[in-house]
């Protein structure tokens, strides 16, 4: 390893590598042999200079949180720090002609095998609970994101379903003054006819949409769909093609029925004789009534009883 190497590695034993820096270091030292040697022996340095005392404060600091927070650290630690102490006693000691040095270097082989090995399995555990730890969190992760994705997509069905209800509520009490403005028999059920309109045709344009009143229609009831962010509320005004105003109301306020919002109008039938029409959506505010947000055109046909 060259000295930049050797500081990645430490840095890479240390826990101080960056995650994508350490992602790489993983690839590039674990997919060699060599080079997952020369990482062992790294940590096996490492060690040595922390029993020696060598290390940086700070590097000792995050050594000890590395290694002695776990049993197979701490004792890979003081097996180690026999064995330095166990050198420096030999240093110490006057050299005997015998066969003492032989045996000890022996001994000492066999022990620094031994570190080897049992370095080789703290690292594969380490690194394995590390990328486990890493699996982990993406899959809690994941999880708390899809969990989040529910939580809105229920949150959206329960506005959906309560402004379909107001809708209802309100299209049911308009068709209920409607009746009594009629004379209509309120124990009967009201026959009504519906149709949804887009904004954006002419009023000289053909194949406007058409509606078709039965005999016995009471109640015609316009959904009119809106592009765009809608006003707050709107003035909607129902015109001859002519530009003629039949019926306007203030004060509507558009809800989103099926994910479409829109502002719907309820109108009795005997108003609308056969022709084409024209209803206009505008600011409330606004004085001038040729100042519009939308044109919806629609024709009117009668069905003969």
């Amino acid at each position: 390893m060259s000295g930049r190497d050797d500081d990645r590695a430490v840095r890479y034993l240390l826990d101080e590598l960056p995650a994508e820096e350490r992602d790489v270091f993983e690839d590039q030292y674990f997919d060699d042999a060599e080079a997952h040697a020369a990482l062992l022996a790294a940590e096996d340095e490492l060690i040595d200079r922390y029993c020696e005392g060598t290390l940086p404060a700070d590097q000792r600091q995050r050594f000890e949180e590395r290694y002695l927070a776990t049993p197979e650290g701490r004792e890979r630690v003081a097996f180690a720090s026999a064995l330095v102490r166990y050198a420096a006693a030999h240093r110490a000691a006057p050299a005997a002609p015998s066969r003492a040095p032989v045996r000890h270097a022996l001994r000492l082989g066999l022990a620094w095998a031994a570190a080897i090995l049992l370095a080789a399995t703290a690292v594969v555990a380490l690194l394995g609970a590390q990328r486990e730890t890493r699996r982990a969190r993406a899959a809690q992760a994941m999880l708390q994101e899809r969990l989040q994705a529910q939580q809105e997509q229920a949150r959206r069905e329960e506005q959906r379903a309560a402004a379909t209800a107001s809708e209802l509520a309100r299209l049911r009490d308009e068709a209920a003054a409607l009746g009594d403005l009629l004379g209509l028999d309120p124990t009967q059920p009201v026959r009504a006819a519906a149709l949804a309109l887009a904004s954006g045709l002419r009023r000289d344009a053909g194949g406007v949409p058409r509606l078709v009143i039965e005999p016995g229609i009471a109640l015609v009831r316009l959904r009119l769909l809106l592009a765009g962010v809608p006003r707050a509320a709107y003035r909607a005004a129902l015109q001859t093609a002519e530009g003629r105003e039949l019926w306007a109301r203030n004060g509507l306020s558009p809800t989103v029925v099926e994910g479409k919002a829109g502002v719907s109008l309820t109108l009795p039938a005997p108003l609308l004789a056969p022709g084409h029409y024209v209803v206009t959506l505008a600011d409330p505010a606004e004085r001038r009534r040729d100042e519009t947000d939308a044109e919806f055109v629609f024709e009117v046909r009668r069905r003969a009883p």
